[in-house]
């Protein structure tokens, strides 16, 4: 069965403490160990001198968690604060003219929207020209220079990229074609046709929301309608994750963006997005639901390959799922920290034993 992201616990152990006593006093097989959670506020771990891999060499790591973008910038370059992550382009940019380093780690960060309940709503998104229309009016390498600052290229395919399985060099993102965006909107009968022509976009106040302002401006060019609506985390969740039962639900024929870093496998990823079972209102055709059932059933690993580049190739003309823009995942890194010796392309926190002392 495919899982998203599975962590291996000690089983011994957490059978006899039970899952409360092993929040507060969890162990593990890594380089670290525990010494103190403060909820919302910081976790705090010391090195664990025996490890039969590879011995830290910082003795203590105090992950904060900050969830203001301005004040994480200002503790990196106030010195508070080795590393910060989650910076917008912009003030990437700036730390990187202020003489910070950028580190990449981990898989690109990928930009995407999804449009949900397409064969249950009578709005615009029901028809696939619509939807197309929305992905070809969007200008993804100016967004990229301009937006990003130079720091993203087109792309952001459902947490797929060119080091996922199964990835193709077909994979491209759709180009900027405002007249043929037009066109099919004309065939369509947008926006006539449609009782009420304003396509909803749930959005948390985060970089998703950034992303949906920057790339509503180019819907606005090619004439479609579009509303943000700003929501909280448990309401997202909500909208994106709980599949609609009949039309009447809430997220039927919104458009939600997702930004998430990629994964070297997104099967479990991809029976939520493309398949009538998933959790995201996004899928109801009978022929993805077949042919991810043929590539997951597969276990001659050529040919299990095979047939998920073609779920993957099919599943991508429903226009179901759109990508925006695909970018390193990068982190603001201080004066005082040296070189990322160890498993920087896993991600920050499979890295932090081998981040060395600046030399």
């Amino acid at each position: 069965m495919p899982f998203a992201w599975t962590r291996i616990l000690p089983k011994k152990y957490y059978e006899s403490v039970g899952q409360a006593e092993f929040r507060k006093r969890p162990i593990g097989s890594g380089p670290f160990k525990f010494v103190k959670f403060v909820p919302s506020t910081s976790f705090e771990m010391e090195a664990y001198t025996g490890h039969w891999s590879q011995v830290p060499a910082y003795k203590t790591v105090i992950d904060l968690m900050v969830p203001e973008e301005a004040t994480r910038l200002a503790m990196v370059k106030n010195g508070e604060v080795d590393i910060a992550q989650g910076l917008s382009a912009d003030r990437l940019v700036e730390l990187r003219a202020s003489g910070f380093r950028l580190q990449e780690l981990g898989l690109p960060t990928l930009a995407n929207i999804s449009f949900q309940g397409t064969w249950m709503t009578d709005g615009p998104t029901s028809d696939i020209r619509v939807r197309q229309a929305m992905s070809y009016s969007v200008n993804r390498d100016e967004l990229s220079k301009t937006f990003y600052k130079g720091l993203a290229t087109p792309g952001g395919r459902w947490f797929m990229h060119e080091q996922t399985w199964g990835w193709d060099p077909s994979f491209a993102a759709d180009p900027y074609d405002l007249a043929k965006a037009k066109q099919l909107l004309a065939d369509a009968g947008y926006p006539g046709k449609f009782k009420n022509p304003v396509i909803q976009i749930n959005t948390q106040s985060d970089a998703r929301l950034e992303m949906m302002q920057a790339v509503q401006g180019y819907w606005d060019k090619a004439g479609i309608q579009t509303k943000i609506n700003i929501v909280d985390a448990m309401t997202y969740g909500g909208l994106y994750f709980v599949r609609a039962k009949d039309a009447s639900a809430p997220n039927v024929g919104d458009i939600i963006p997702w930004v998430s870093g990629g994964f070297f496998n997104n099967v479990y990823h991809s029976a939520n997005m493309f398949t009538s079972v998933g959790v995201h209102t996004t899928a109801n055709d009978p022929k993805a639901d077949q042919l991810y059932a043929k590539a997951i059933a597969e276990i001659d690993p050529v040919k299990a390959k095979q047939y998920w580049t073609e779920f993957t190739a099919y599943a991508y003309t429903l226009w179901v799922n759109v990508g925006i823009i695909k970018r390193p995942t990068l982190f603001a890194v201080g004066p005082n920290v040296g070189e990322f010796t160890a498993k920087a392309h896993l991600g920050i926190y499979d890295s932090l034993a081998g981040i060395q002392h600046k030399k």
